[in-house]
């Protein structure tokens, strides 16, 4: 809760230094994914799971340079994953605006997964949008990659091990919608 709090915090005092200087966003879509939970213990075999599920997101950007075409801000982005809430922060969000109609960009954050227990580890990835299909709406696809979510091995459904953590990395192709509130 306190992270949602801060988030909340941030994306207001960006917001409140001057509408027309950043580009706020939201997002909704759909990914698919891939889940591979891994085991220390060389005796448990390594388990892996697919899906698909909801995206969302949203996001605050500010262009730079002579050209503006450089893109910098962070995010979040909220997802389903095997049934759980995975938790994200784009603490480095960059885009690079190839011409009026086209920006490639990455970014790199945290992400933590509710299953119970505290799951947290790396987040990163690469997009590609395509600019106001209709008026202030984008078209975004995004590859994405969680590594080492790790927690305690405690809940009473985990499988037995000599070690005490458990590891979970995971892929996903996400395609969204997003719409843009100040462009």
């Amino acid at each position: 809760m306190v992270i949602s709090k801060n988030i909340f915090f941030i994306f207001a005092t960006l917001l409140a230094c001057g509408a027309n200087a950043y580009e706020f966003n939201l997002a909704a879509g759909l990914q698919s994914y891939s889940v591979q939970q891994l085991e220390e213990d060389n005796s448990l075999p390594d388990e892996a799971e697919s899906g698909t599920g909801l995206h969302l997101g949203a996001s605050v950007k500010n262009n730079y340079g002579e050209s503006k075409n450089h893109w910098f801000g962070f995010g979040v982005d909220i997802d389903r994953i095997m049934g759980q809430k995975m938790l994200a922060l784009r603490a480095l969000d960059y885009e690079y605006q190839l011409n009026e109609k086209v920006r490639i960009g990455a970014f790199f954050g945290a992400a933590t997964l509710d299953t119970g227990l505290p799951q947290n580890g790396y987040y990163t990835g690469v997009n590609a949008s395509y600019l106001n299909i209709i008026d202030k709406l984008d078209l975004v696809v995004e590859a994405r990659y969680g590594s080492g979510l790790a927690r305690d091995r405690k809940l009473a459904s985990d499988p037995s091990g000599d070690r005490t953590d458990m590891f979970l990395d995971f892929t996903s192709i996400a395609l969204s919608l997003r719409w843009n509130f100040t462009r």
